[in-house]
């Protein structure tokens, strides 16, 4: 199993860490397309995981569940939820660095779903780590109130400036965006707790959670369907290309098609820790590789993130340094413990 984890651990860098870097190339040129890629993610997602584990070419059907169909729809509501109104943060004046440092603090909301809604008991280190990382998002938000050039863009621009970013010194405005956030954090964290109850009463196969979460999902597009259609039409009539080896190569869809892919790499290092692991174990990891999206964005998209930012993500990422640390360290001393009791 601990070679299936850092497995897992490793896919989860390599993939989100890509999977942020293109997403972001992608808002940066336009700041609307947020639905149409979810539904590209969902799709591409789908078909491959069916492709590979969960369609039964001989029957033609699917392969047998181990999680009864209504788990798995009431686990696809809430992650559409959490991803629809994530996506809506970006139309509210909310930068890629800061949204990536804001969402750090699942970890934080996480424990306390899981103290105050799962019955379930932490250490005081544990709560001292996740007081730290609380004291460095708040930080974060608060320096950031100033934040304006958000999705400024001098070449690519298809739609025009959105009319949300004449706001972007007004306070409901950035409200707004930390509120969605905020929303769709408290739903990723019961989403964790609940498929770890879940996975007690019923096992777990990551592969089946992920096609169905995702093939679930494209339902949900079915609200959005006049926005997916406007940005297909735009792209379509609009493209903005690239020339490679004299080649002209749709950029947009180049990184649509990208994004999806790492995002098949990305949810399947999440699914398999989730199997693998507990849910606060995986928002470390989550939160750590955040850090590593995090510099990715700040040296590829030089976005304004100065000292006030860093000292708050420095209390992000050491908060969760102090959550984790005790735990390694009684492991250490039990495992220590059982060899001198064989000797």
């Amino acid at each position: 199993m601990r070679s299936q984890v850092f497995t897992a651990i490793f896919v989860v860098f390599l993939g989100c860490g890509f999977n942020a870097l293109f997403i972001e190339a992608i808002i940066k040129i336009d700041p609307k397309s947020g639905t149409f890629v979810t539904f590209f993610q969902f799709l591409l997602v789908a078909l491959i995981e069916a492709f590979l584990s969960q369609f039964d070419f001989k029957t033609f059907s699917l392969r047998p569940r181990k999680l009864p169909i209504k788990y798995h729809f009431l686990l696809t509501s809430i992650f559409c939820l959490a991803t629809i109104v994530n996506n809506l943060a970006y139309y509210y004046n909310i930068s890629q660095p800061f949204h990536i440092t804001f969402r750090s603090s699942t970890l934080a909301l996480s424990l306390l779903v899981g103290a105050f809604f799962f019955g379930k008991k932490y250490t005081l280190h544990q709560w001292v780590g996740v007081f730290c990382i609380t004291v460095g998002v708040i930080f974060v938000t608060l320096v950031n109130s100033d934040y304006i050039h958000i999705f400024s863009s001098s070449c690519c621009d298809l739609k025009g400036p959105s009319p949300l970013l004449d706001l972007s010194t007004n306070v409901r405005s950035q409200a707004t965006g930390l509120g969605l956030l905020t929303v769709a954090l408290v739903a990723i964290a019961v989403i964790g707790h609940l498929q770890d109850m879940f996975k007690k009463i019923y096992g777990s196969d990551w592969r089946e959670n992920m096609f169905y979460n995702h093939l679930l999902s494209i339902l949900s597009i079915v609200l959005f369907y006049n926005d997916v259609r406007e940005t297909f039409n735009l792209w379509s009539d609009n493209w903005i290309v690239y020339t490679f080896f004299s080649m002209s190569v749709p950029v947009l869809w180049l990184y649509t098609v990208m994004n999806g892919l790492t995002q098949y790499v990305c949810m399947s290092g999440v699914q398999m820790l989730a199997q693998y692991s507990d849910p606060l174990t995986l928002n470390i990891i989550l939160t750590l590789r955040k850090f590593v999206s995090l510099i990715i964005s700040l040296l590829i998209f030089k976005s304004d993130f100065g000292l006030d930012h860093m000292l708050g993500t420095v209390l992000v990422f050491g908060g969760t340094l102090v959550y984790y640390y005790p735990q390694t360290e009684q492991k250490v001393n039990t495992d220590s413990a059982e060899k001198v009791k064989k000797l």
